[in-house]
């Protein structure tokens, strides 16, 4: 299963259409705060692309979150996009 976390609503509906013309029936959209998702119990992932926001210091938290909640499979490997200045040594060593 694919999940898709968009607050946007036009990138949300866009992303809905894209599912529909692919006949995608394991993917799932959610128009949603990814935060607000994120806190929920979760079922392990085995990729994550992480893209919050620039600058709004938003990736501690969706890591603490993946991290506590069971969004993660032992195994997962993990794609974050964020700005270059950013510091990543607070990341979880076995990321």
């Amino acid at each position: 299963l694919v999940t898709m976390i968009e607050l946007n609503p036009q990138a949300f509906q866009q992303l809905q259409k894209n599912v529909a013309s692919l006949k995608a029936t394991n993917i799932q959209v959610v128009n949603t705060d990814a935060l607000s998702f994120l806190k929920q119990p979760g079922t392990p992932h085995h990729v994550v692309f992480i893209d919050p926001p620039f600058r709004k210091g938003l990736l501690d938290e969706t890591v603490t979150l993946l991290e506590q909640n069971g969004w993660l499979a032992e195994d997962a490997m993990i794609y974050i996009e964020t700005e270059k200045e950013l510091s990543i040594a607070g990341l979880p060593e076995n990321w």
